[in-house]
Parts: C-alpha cells; structure tokens; sequence
C-alpha cells in the first residue's frame, strides 16, 4: 500500500506584508488513485463521480467508505456550478478559472441544511458529485484517492 500526499501553498506579498501558508496532507493505506478531466457543458448537468457501499451496487461508481479525498478543479475559463448530492440533499458552489474544491471522506461527512444556524447533527455519505459550466464547454478535473 501507498502513502498519497496533498500540499497547499500560500503565498501573499504585498504592502500590509507578507504571509506564507504551506499544509501537507498524507493518507496512508492507499490502494487506488483515479485522475480523469471531464467537458462539462453549458445547462448540461454532467456526473463527475458517484459513491456507493460498494462498486457492486453501482457500475461505475467508488466505494464510500474507501475514499478518503476528493478534489475537483476546474480547468476552464469560465465558472462551473459544482454540486455535492447526499443522500436527500444537496449543495452547489461556483469554482471559477483554476479554483478547487477539496473534499476529504465521503462516508457520513455530509450534511446540508436550508437555515442560517448549522445544527451540526447526524450526516450522510456523499451520493455524487455533479458540475455544469455557466458558459461553453469547461474542462473539469477530478481526483479521487482510496484506501
């Protein structure tokens, strides 16, 4: 089994000073590293990755309690519409030019709620991850890291 390592820097210089931010992540035990770019069109919802109890219950899809990291750029020049589907919710988040969403597991990490005061109660496994682009056809990055 493999060690996967994530590292994000930061780096500001400007005339209220300097600030330099470096985290690494490292997940050991990994057994599977799945990279892929996908074209996601303009009102076209396309499913970037979708999560099960087991890839036998799904074609196609990661097993759930496996993954422990997720990240999703978009490449393209124009914002993408990111959606993150639980099991009887959703959310969504614009990642313009060169942004990234990170996500770390996807078995019971997920919870949206339709108020301003986050009960932090009981959350779900992460269903899919879907993406549409406001704007021509984005190319659409996508990591997914499993032990």
């Amino acid at each position: 089994m493999a060690t996967f390592t994530s590292t994000l820097t930061e780096s500001f210089t400007g005339d209220t000073g300097t600030v330099n931010s470096t985290s690494t992540l490292s997940i050991s035990g990994i057994n599977d590293v799945t990279k892929y770019v996908v074209g996601v069109k303009n009102g076209v919802q396309t499913t970037l990755a979708t999560f099960a109890a087991g890839t036998h219950t799904s074609a196609g899809s990661h097993n759930v309690g496996n993954v422990k990291y997720v990240r999703v750029t978009n490449l393209g020049s124009a914002n993408i519409s990111l959606g993150i589907i639980g099991a009887a919710t959703c959310h969504n988040i614009i990642l313009g030019a060169d942004e990234s969403h990170v996500i770390g597991a996807t078995d019971d990490t997920y919870l949206a709620e339709a108020d301003t005061d986050p009960s932090h109660a009981s959350h779900a496994d992460i269903a899919a991850i879907e993406a549409q682009s406001t704007s021509g056809v984005q190319q659409v990055e996508i990591v997914i890291v499993s032990t």
